[in-house]
């Protein structure tokens, strides 16, 4: 019998228990960082095609910005800095791999 009486009271006191650290649990990893998703490193931002054998994508990792210029010869990566840019504003040469696609030109 005394342990019948255990028992009615130690059930419910250990659902409370796991169900009160179950929503504290929930309320941590809420305001943390995983908070609506899965932690991405790499994210495909947009696309657009140069040419028929040149593509541009806009790929965001780990939070920068970077620009992937694919083509059928070569590939290039160059870090973007958030904000516009102006090409007019600019000053100096372009980037390495943008002297490289106009080297390669034909005129």
């Amino acid at each position: 019998m005394d342990m019948l009486w255990r028992l009615t009271w130690a059930l419910p006191f250990t659902v409370l228990l796991g169900g009160g650290i179950i929503l504290l649990l929930k309320q941590i990893l809420r305001q943390g960082k995983f908070a609506g998703r899965a932690l991405q490193r790499m994210v495909k931002r947009e696309s657009l095609i140069v040419s028929d054998d040149t593509r541009l994508h806009l790929v965001e990792v780990d939070g920068r910005p970077y620009v992937l210029v694919e083509s059928t010869r070569s590939a290039a990566l160059q870090y973007a800095p958030p904000g516009p840019q102006p090409a007019g504003l600019r000053g100096g040469l372009p980037a390495p791999w943008l002297r490289g696609m106009r080297s390669g030109v034909s005129q």
